[in-house]
């Protein structure tokens, strides 16, 4: 999500046009998804962050050339069931997911400059 500093709060908030388009300005992810494409950007996946909207959008733009002459593969779906413990459904994902989250991410950075942002979040 993109944020500002607000420094009359001493706090970081969203930007007023994402306050009131939140669903705009995500990108939601399961968290193996989101674990992968942070890892992607080179980041750790294992924290939440805040970066600033200049070094995010180059964490993006250089996952993007490294995956250029690739595309991330296919994931099957798998059960994990095992007795005595709770069955997990692993949905799998389509070849190219990455790529095309990469994408996502690289236009909500644009959209988060055009509104002021100074810094986009996750966790």
């Amino acid at each position: 999500m993109p944020y500002v500093y607000d420094g009359a709060r001493d706090m970081w908030v969203f930007p007023d046009s994402v306050r009131a388009d939140a669903d705009g300005y995500e990108v939601n992810l399961s968290n193996t998804n989101a674990f992968d494409l942070l890892e992607a950007m080179g980041l750790r996946p294992e924290s939440a962050g805040l970066v600033a909207i200049d070094s995010f959008s180059g964490m993006v733009a250089a996952a993007v050339r490294r995956h250029l002459d690739r595309r991330s593969p296919a994931i099957a779906p798998t059960t994990d069931h095992q007795p005595g413990r709770m069955t997990i459904h692993h949905c799998g994902r389509r070849g190219g997911y990455i790529e095309s989250r990469l994408g996502d991410l690289a236009r909500l950075v644009e959209n988060a400059r055009g509104d002021g942002a100074t810094h986009i979040g996750w966790g």
